[in-house]
């Protein structure tokens, strides 16, 4: 029966959780040309979906039994989308620079 779940990290392991985003995942993101800035909300919050876990070199593909995705919502205190935005390349996220064509 398929499920939901959610999970909020706080502190460290928030914080080791975004590096390894920004590295991994968004790093395939940048040699492609940058995640696109429509997943950045008018708030400065930033989603991201993943098709398949194995993006994280730390899971062992032989255990997998099936592929499965995850959303990542990064919510921030930014007031705007600009500040947001800031924010999220300062953590090391590849974010287009709006109003520049790629």
């Amino acid at each position: 029966m398929p499920i939901g779940c959610a999970v909020t990290l706080r502190g460290d392991r928030m914080y080791e959780f975004i590096d390894r985003c920004a590295t991994w995942y968004c790093h395939a993101c940048a040699t492609s040309g940058a995640c696109p800035r429509t997943r950045l909300t008018a708030r400065g919050n930033y989603t991201l979906g993943l098709k398949d876990q194995l993006v994280f070199p730390e899971i062992d593909y032989t255990r997998v039994d099936k592929i499965k995705g995850m959303n990542i919502t990064c919510p921030t205190s930014a007031r705007n989308d600009e500040e947001g935005r800031e924010l999220l390349k300062g953590l090391g996220f590849p974010l287009r620079t709006p109003g520049v064509a790629q």
